[in-house]
């Protein structure tokens, strides 16, 4: 295949804290765990992690094993699936799926309709996708100073929990490469006294803006 697990960025939800959840929830959002794919003009962008979802957005809803595909297509506008994902029905299903296709050699994913040749769709550079970042180090003056070092523009900043001096930013939209690099130099800072996260937004449009 073409398409290498390399080349898309992904991350997990480990180091996701309980705080984390709690503060987004002030800027009207949830943290959820989404495969993101898009056609930015003619290259395809792909991205895996947690996500910031408002509260208003059906992905927001989903819990526990439920699982949710969102569709957008020019022709057929919206589309939004959810059901099951785990339990033992599900997985079997699943599973007895992927033999029959190994074992009939089946190729397509929609009767008579080949799925996409990704040996001609260029991706975007993942340092280059764009999306708007919620972000929370704990030293305001100086990561203010390197944000904006870094060319990350702050669109909203807050700050949480006085007592342990949180603080919250909300990022116009920026390069996934811009904000590594403020990450990193946040992560040098010896006044914070825990690493940096930094969550891209998933809008109410079902787009990273």
């Amino acid at each position: 295949a073409s398409l290498r697990p390399s080349d898309v960025p992904t991350e997990g939800i480990a180091h996701v804290a309980a705080d984390d959840l709690r503060f987004v929830r002030d800027f009207g959002c949830t943290i959820r765990l989404l495969s993101v794919a898009r056609l930015v003009g003619r290259a395809l962008e792909l991205r895996v992690g947690p996500h910031l979802v408002p509260l208003e957005h059906p992905l927001s809803a989903v819990r526990n094993e439920a699982n949710a595909v969102q569709l957008d297509g020019e022709s057929v506008g919206r589309l939004f699936f959810s059901g099951p994902g785990a339990g033992p029905v599900p997985t079997a299903r699943a599973v007895l799926g992927d033999i029959l296709s190994i074992a009939t050699g089946e190729r397509e994913c929609v009767p008579g309709r080949r799925s996409l040749d990704l040996k001609r769709v260029p991706l975007v550079p993942p340092a280059h996708a764009r999306s708007r970042f919620y972000d929370q180090p704990h030293v305001l003056a100086r990561a203010t100073r390197i944000l904006d070092a870094c060319g990350v523009d702050i669109h909203r900043v807050e700050a949480l929990a006085a007592g342990r001096g949180d603080i919250v930013f909300l990022t116009h939209s920026t390069t996934r490469g811009q904000i590594q690099e403020a990450l990193a130099r946040l992560k040098r800072l010896r006044t914070l006294s825990v690493a940096a996260r930094a969550y891209p937004l998933y809008d109410d449009q079902g787009d990273l803006s």
